[in-house]
């Protein structure tokens, strides 16, 4: 499965996706919107065709692209996301687990064509500066049940105490003066708490279809199929804003370090059918 257009220096495959969520709702994101956390955030994470394979696109800088997506709570359950979260219970310390194959276009949400987009790095150990980020605006309408089945994950530590998984999310860095984009306009909504100067590009948009995952206790097996996204390029602003202080309308904070780099906006995957597995890393479910 393909991520390609939209700005993306040539194609990138998917590798694997993850979640982060907090021990209650007030916290769980990697990126926050006027120092507001979202409970739980979704990372697709892809790494460069022309690398070859995730190991040696984390030696580029841009080896990796990695969409984000914040989850929020609602009155109903999400029936596509019930499909991973009624798995939950079976899923054990340092266990993998096969679960219903569901649609990933049918879990993100309609709109994506509001995004914020900066150069930074990977969120755990040892944050290399690969990534090229992707946040979306628009959430994920979830119930407070279904994160709280995350919640109730456990993990043995090294003492042999059996504790809950939560908080596995990275405190928010300062942007010391990197750039950060958007592909709307940040006067007409709330929009992330980044510092540097902000582009305003106009309104690209992301056309994934009925993208599906077929999860097995193996890893990835990514398709060819790719995603062709608008060809709208950044109309750079003169808004400007400064971390820890709204300066413009908006501020944005990140779970990252990063280095800025030229606007690009991005697209999303179209239909295919890969194997998923979960892994070890301490962002995601298997443990």
């Amino acid at each position: 499965m393909n991520v390609t257009g939209g700005g993306l220096d040539g194609p990138y495959q998917v590798a694997q996706f993850h979640f982060h969520w907090g021990s209650n709702s007030s916290r769980g994101s990697e990126h926050e919107v006027n120092e507001r956390q979202y409970p739980m955030e979704l990372h697709i994470v892809t790494f460069k065709v022309a690398y070859d394979n995730f190991t040696n696109a984390q030696s580029h800088g841009d080896g990796l692209a990695v969409l984000g997506f914040f989850f929020e709570i609602s009155n109903a359950s999400h029936p596509v996301f019930d499909k991973l979260v009624s798995a939950l219970p079976r899923l054990q310390n340092g266990s993998d687990i096969t679960f219903d194959v569901f649609s990933l276009r049918g879990l993100i949400p309609n709109d994506t064509s509001k995004y914020y987009r900066y150069l930074g790095s990977l969120t755990t150990p040892g944050c290399l500066e690969i990534v090229v980020w992707t946040v979306f605006q628009e959430t994920i309408k979830v119930s407070e049940a279904q994160i709280e089945a995350f919640r109730q994950l456990t993990v043995v530590e090294s003492t042999n105490e059996t504790i809950h998984l939560e908080d596995n999310f990275r405190p928010v860095q300062p942007l010391y003066g990197r750039q950060v984009m958007v592909s709307f306009d940040l006067r007409d909504t709330t929009t992330l708490q980044p510092s540097a100067t902000t582009l305003q590009p106009s309104a690209t948009t992301l056309q994934p279809s009925t993208t599906t995952l077929q999860p097995s206790a193996t890893t990835l097996q990514p398709s060819a199929t790719t995603l062709q996204p608008s060809a709208t390029t950044l109309q750079p602003s003169a808004t400007t804003i400064t971390t820890g202080a709204t300066v413009a309308q908006k501020t944005l904070n990140t779970g990252q370090s990063i280095t800025p780099r030229a606007a690009v906006p991005v697209s999303l995957p179209s239909t295919s059918t890969p194997a998923v597995s979960s892994t070890t890393a301490p962002s995601q479910t298997s443990r």
